[in-house]
């Protein structure tokens, strides 16, 4: 049984066994007295029974309980704004319709239709701007659209923390949050039952164990790893975020054939001018190759054991 988790336990009522050493009027006056006895031969046994619900409960390791804590505070000052902005403006917005309707209405068209024929028309202009003037207009790009994405988590947030919003963020992650508390690590990262989870063992939990997958994620994390190219000078200074991440990752992919990877990983992203070394995808080449060769060189045995129809 883990923490958390509800089992139920159903008791199985029943008569106490008589004693042979009783008085036989005592016998008598509880078998006359007594309501399960007073049934047909024919009748099953139907015995009444208890059942109890049973919860496992444990102590919030600190960290949980001050995020649990922290959050239960924003949720009640998003509430207190929400129910201020209802008061103050929602008699005076209830005779407007739906947002979901203007859209999909016609008017929608009105301000839509010039802005589209605008962007059209400047679009090869915009493009051919952005290519001749690339060096100067790629960091303004990066910081606009640092700012862009920093504004849209800050709304999406807000908005995810209304009452209604947080009715379906809780409908889409209770299946999953359920999975992740009920294994072994989840139990280790909620509740006070053994060791804390590492950093590796929490990548362990969304990266794949498959050869495609691994595949995958490899070269993903060659190809983020090669960004820094992008910006030549100032992009070396993003791999000071990114080698410690990455070598979580490679750690956590191939710490259990190859030990000594992560600390490659790591080396080759935080120098300058090597971030071209692809180690996440040699790590997946020097696991997997091998077979891969061995199944290549067998299958070329069969093809050539095979008689040819041509004679």
């Amino acid at each position: 049984m883990i923490v958390g988790e509800a089992r139920d336990l159903i008791l199985t009522l029943r008569e106490n066994e008589e004693d042979e050493n009783d008085d036989p009027a005592d016998d008598r006056t509880a078998s006359s007295s007594s309501t399960w006895s007073q049934r047909r031969p024919s009748q099953p046994v139907l015995r009444p029974t208890l059942r109890l619900r049973l919860i496992l409960e444990g102590p919030l390791r600190p960290e949980i309980s001050t995020v649990l804590a922290a959050s239960r505070a924003w949720f009640g000052a998003v509430d207190g704004v929400a129910g201020a902005l209802s008061a103050s403006f929602g008699p005076s917005l209830k005779g407007l319709p739906p947002m979901r309707k203007v859209v999909s209405s016609k008017y929608v068209l009105v301000p839509a239709v010039p802005v589209a024929v605008i962007s059209a028309a400047l679009a090869p202009a915009i493009v051919g701007a952005l290519v001749v003037g690339l060096p100067l207009f790629l960091p303004l790009f990066l910081v606009a659209f640092a700012a862009a994405m920093g504004g849209t988590v800050l709304f999406g947030a807000v908005a995810a923390s209304t009452p209604s919003g947080r009715k379906q963020v809780e409908k889409m992650l209770a299946p999953i949050v359920t999975n992740v508390v009920a294994t072994n690590l989840g139990q280790r990262l909620v509740y006070e039952t053994g060791s804390r989870v590492s950093p590796v063992d929490l990548a362990g939990l969304v990266l794949p164990r498959d050869m495609l997958g691994k595949l995958f994620c490899s070269l993903l994390i060659d190809l983020v790893g090669s960004c820094s190219y992008l910006i030549p000078i100032a992009g070396e200074a993003a791999d000071l975020a990114w080698a410690p991440l990455q070598m979580i990752l490679v750690a956590s992919m191939y710490d259990s054939k190859f030990p000594n990877a992560k600390y490659f990983a790591f080396a080759e992203e935080i120098l300058p001018f090597t971030d071209v070394i692809p180690t996440a995808s040699l790590c997946w080449v020097r696991e997997y190759g091998p077979e891969l060769l061995d199944f290549g060189m067998k299958k070329l045995e069969e093809m050539s054991l095979v008689p040819s129809s041509s004679q």
